[in-house]
């Protein structure tokens, strides 16, 4: 048996090498508590040194079973972290996911996940999924405006608050958005509101009121293969907080 250098403290785990006689040093050193895997020096309760691309750590089945890796954490508060994903280059840290707890602090059953990135050394809130499956980009809560709180929220102080949509393939169409409604998968009836464009801006107080709105409804009854529509556009006069009808182009033009 070969002994490997002095690791201080540490205890050596060795492994047989299958062959008759002969014990192999495994590079696996508990230290102070802590599990080392191709290190003697364990930064942590198991710390992996790894020396080539694609080793780390691997959860397989040969049956029909599934693994999975499990936060657990009981935290007072919420927004609370409860498993932390971290993602360091050279020692600074550059993205992190957190799954954290949700704002239910009595029965402790609902959660949000964030994703952070960092533009100079420091990461920072990008993207968040609320316990209500929102979806919010550049805040970490949801905005009320007009009223409502909407699925997908974009809030930034500069131009990347924008949207783009960009279709590449050799073809004649372009990219564009679908606004679709049905009545709980059925038909739409005459007069509903299928969906529309509403402009808001802050009145100092809040984003309540409405500048300006471009809305689509029904303009008759639908049928198979059958949908007539009519566009409705409306501005807000001064002194006002309501947007009035300015001009509409019906299902016959």
């Amino acid at each position: 048996i070969t002994l490997p250098a002095n690791n201080g403290s540490a205890n050596q785990f060795f492994k047989n090498s299958e062959t008759a006689g002969i014990v192999t040093y495994s590079s696996m050193v508990e230290k102070s508590g802590k599990i080392g895997i191709g290190t003697d020096n364990p930064n942590n309760n198991l710390d992996i040194a790894v020396d080539s691309n694609n080793e780390g750590i691997r959860i397989s089945s040969t049956t029909n079973v599934f693994g999975k890796v499990d936060f657990h954490a009981n935290r007072s508060g919420d927004d609370a972290a409860l498993g932390i994903l971290d993602f360091n280059w050279n020692g600074t840290q550059v993205a992190r996911i957190i799954g954290s707890s949700g704002d239910d602090t009595t029965n402790k059953d609902n959660g949000e996940i964030q994703f952070h990135t960092a533009a100079a050394g420091t990461a920072t809130e990008r993207l968040r999924i609320t316990s209500a499956g929102e979806v919010i980009i550049g805040d970490s809560s949801s905005s009320t405006v007009n009223s409502t709180q909407s699925i997908l929220q974009i809030t930034n102080p500069g131009v990347t608050s924008r949207i783009t949509t960009i279709r590449t393939d050799d073809g004649a169409y372009g990219s564009g958005m679908h606004i679709a409604k049905s009545r709980n998968g059925g038909a739409v009836q005459n007069n509903d509101q299928i969906g529309g464009l509403f402009f808001n801006g802050h009145d100092g107080t809040d984003l309540a009121h409405q500048a300006a709105q471009i809305v689509c409804h029904v303009d008759g009854t639908p049928g198979s293969n059958d949908m007539p529509g009519r566009l409705v556009f409306e501005t807000t006069p001064g002194g006002t907080s309501s947007p009035t009808e300015r001009l509409r182009i019906t299902s016959t033009g």
